[in-house]
Parts: C-alpha cells; structure tokens; sequence
C-alpha cells in the first residue's frame, strides 16, 4: 500500500484534511492503464452469469436506487414516412414534423403517467415511474437532417401483416433506408396497400413489428387517427427493442406480469368481462402499465456493457459532471451496475458496498470521508467512455490513516 497527496486543488475538502490516493491490497486491487477492452470484455462476460445481470438490482426507485443512481435515461429514435411516387398516401410531406411532434408529446405523456396494473385482479403491484423518454435524434450528415426522412418507393412504401402480400416481416426498407441504425431506433411509418383500403372488407387496425433496432407501424394515416392510439403500438413495439416480451402467456420472465386471455377490451360474458390487461406488453386498448419487473428489465440492458440496446442511449455519463457528488449517509449496497453522471462522496456514519460495475464521470471521483466506508465486492469501477477521472480517496486525519475500505474477490479499479 502507498498514499500520496492530491495534487489538484478539492474545493474546501483540503481545508482540514488530507486527501491521499488509495491502492490498497495489491494483490487483491489492480489498478490498469486506460486501454479498457480487455477488462470490460472480461467483466460483461461474467456479469452474464452473476447478480449483476438480476432484474431485481435494476428497479428504478427501490430502496437502493434513488433518482440520483438511476437517472433518466434518453433513447435517440428517428422517423422514415414512405411514399408511392405520386405521393397519394401517408401523411403529407409538409405535416410530417408536426405530426411527429405531436406523437413525441403524446408519447411522453404516456411515459410520465405510469397506470396501475389491472391484473391479477385485487393486486397491489407497485405502478413505479418509467425512467426513460425517446429523444428525436437528428444525423446532420444527411440532407433531411432533423431525424424526420421521407423515402418515395412504389415497391415497398406499403406494409400488411395477413394475406398473399403479407410483408411485414421483410427487412428491405430498414435495409435501404435506416440512418444510423447501430445507435438510433428507426421507426417506418408505412401505410396499407391500397387496394386493401379499398376493400370494403379490410379493417385498417395500427400494427406494428419490431426488427432490431428497427420498428415498422402501419395504419391508415390520411385518417382522423388518434396519436393516443399509435402511442401504444409505440410503446410496445420499443418495449420489444428493449428487450421485453409479450406478456400475456405468462412467460415473460416476470412474477409480476400474469397469464390471461389478451383481451383487447371488455365484453359482457366470457373471460373479457373481467380479465382484461392494460399492460403494454400485451394487446389492449390501454397499454400504459409497466411493471416493477419489466422496468427492472429494461435498465439491465441498459447497464449491461454487452447489450446492442445500451447503444440507443444519450451517454450523459460521457460528460463532465456539473451536478454536487452524490452523498452517502447511510448503508447502501449496490448489486447491479451504475453509471454515474456525478461523483461520490461517502459522509461519516455511510456505507457503499458496490458488488457490480460502477462508471465515474470524467474527472469524477470517490471520496471516503472519516467515518465513512466503503466495501468492493467483486467490483469493476472504471469510467466507461475511456476519459480519466481522478479516483477513489480516502481522508486522513492527524496523520494517521483510518482504513475504512475493504476489498473481496477480484476487484479492479481502472484509471
């Protein structure tokens, strides 16, 4: 073990004490030079098969996991509009922005009012704030810009998903026409062929698939559609970009999410006069409950440094922390993963036992405080955009250090 002082000034810290640097423990602690690859790659590879990649770690305002840990969280989504040469259908080209700004409220407002679940019936299942939003993300490369594009394509501007010309499954139109589809959720707003509208048969329901990154909707557009309506379809067809499932055949890996008929609304007789889910993952006229599980399943993907789905966020914990550390005052553990937009400070009397990975902004730190400690069990504390952050202190007070951080298992620190 060794200590030194910090040689930056820490605000009004240093006024009393002395902020030295901890590596303690070599032979359990390994500090490593700034190349992350293998470390992480080794560490995600693990997480697979420990607690860290347990939804139950991941629920957004359990006890342990204050707004402040986990914080919401941005998904970059754009839009595509297709079109037949004449442009006879889908929206018109010049309503497109107001229309996706519309959809885009409609769609955060039905994040921001999380509903309780309707079943099992009597139940007391938590209904706990969704913590994430869709961000509009424009590519400035390209010449429509602002994340709103409009693709003319007699072939492939329409989408079904029943009968001979069935087609909601190919992937040509994410395949042509997808900008940025590593990072950003596209979603193709096709209508029906036409001559299914002209059908006096063909009911024009909102459906919709997931691909991936990718999210294809179909509905009659030219009508008084209600943005409400395509709101849910929205939301589960991202819940599947999220990871989730449908939920109503009860295997969805949820305790929270029962087994039920999947009614889409209320009937006089039969299992719909009372078994009706509002569920976003299952089809109903509601979808607008997400339940403690699902939640805590989303944020795993979004933890999980292996996860295709942790690419669709905004990293604001990239960026340099303007927000007061985060205090610890009490006795904290930390199973799942974190990533931190500011740093930490653990106050006399705190606890952290951080069991899982934990990324510092750049330029952040852990700070120790007398009285205080902290516990790494099997710990990865890095920071995941490859910037330097300034590391884990610990304060000494009349010279004489109080060593209040214990180390188990295979703990790495990596500057």
């Amino acid at each position: 073990m060794f200590s030194g002082k910090l040689n930056v000034p820490f605000a009004v810290l240093l006024v009393v004490v002395t902020v030295s640097l901890l590596i303690v423990q070599c032979q359990s602690l390994r500090t490593v030079p700034l190349d992350l690859s293998h470390y992480e790659v080794e560490f995600a590879s693990l997480s697979n098969h420990n607690p860290c990649s347990h939804w139950e770690y991941y629920v957004p305002d359990s006890l342990e996991r204050r707004n402040e840990v986990y914080p919401m969280r941005q998904i970059r989504v754009n839009f595509h509009f297709l079109y037949p040469s004449d442009s006879s259908v889908n929206i018109p080209i010049q309503k497109t922005s107001h229309f996706v700004r519309h959809l885009m409220y409609n769609l955060d407002a039905g994040l921001s009012d999380n509903r309780r679940m309707k079943l099992p019936r009597g139940n007391n299942t938590p209904n706990l704030p969704v913590n994430y939003r869709y961000l509009l993300y424009p590519d400035w490369d390209h010449p429509e810009g602002p994340g709103i594009y409009h693709h003319f394509d007699d072939d492939h501007y329409w989408m079904l998903n029943k009968g001979r010309s069935r087609n909601n499954f190919d992937r040509t139109v994410v395949n042509k026409y997808a900008v940025g589809l590593d990072s950003v959720v596209n979603v193709f707003l096709l209508p029906p062929h036409p001559d299914s509208l002209a059908s006096p048969t063909y009911n024009a329901t909102i459906n919709g698939i997931a691909m991936g990154h990718a999210v294809k909707i179909s509905a009659d557009f030219q009508t008084d559609m209600s943005l409400w309506s395509l709101r849910g379809i929205f939301d589960h067809e991202l819940g599947h970009v999220l990871g989730l499932r449908h939920s109503w055949r009860g295997m969805d890996g949820c305790p929270d999410t029962p087994a039920h008929p999947n009614c889409w609304n209320y009937t006089r007789t039969g299992p719909c006069d009372s078994l009706v889910s509002n569920n976003v993952m299952d089809y109903n006229a509601w979808q607008q409950s997400w339940t403690p599980c699902q939640l805590g399943r989303i944020n795993a993907q979004f933890h999980n440094l292996r996860s295709r789905v942790r690419n669709l966020l905004v990293r604001d914990w990239c960026e340099e922390a303007t927000r007061p550390p985060l205090e610890v005052r009490d006795s904290i553990t930390w199973y799942g993963a974190v990533d931190l937009n500011t740093s930490l400070i653990i106050k006399r009397g705190g606890h952290l036992s951080i069991n899982c990975r934990l990324s510092l902004p750049p330029d952040g730190f852990i700070l120790v405080e007398n009285g205080g400690s902290l516990s790494l069990n099997d710990a990865f504390i890095h920071q995941d955009c490859g910037m330097p952050w300034r590391g884990v202190f610990y304060e000494t007070k009349n010279k004489r250090t109080e060593h209040a951080i214990s180390i188990s298992g295979e703990s790495f620190v990596v500057f």
